[in-house]
């Protein structure tokens, strides 16, 4: 039995498509309809709840005038 090497695709490439902030190359595109294992990475990244990032609750509080 032959030991193929397989070249995933990054998973910092894989969150950027799942995010929308890359598109994937052609080769990868075509790696991901193929490879199982970086379908499901992909969509461990699709899944992920997008929320805004809340502020410290030091910067919510606003300062009392001075008296």
């Amino acid at each position: 039995m032959k030991n193929i090497a397989v070249t995933h695709i990054e998973n910092r490439r894989l969150l950027e498509a799942a995010t929308g902030t890359v598109k994937l190359e052609d080769w990868e595109r075509q790696h991901l309809h193929q490879c199982e294992v970086c379908q499901g990475v992909f969509c461990v990244f699709l899944r992920q709840p997008v929320s805004k990032p809340s502020l410290a609750p030091a910067a919510k509080k606003k300062k009392e005038p001075a008296a």
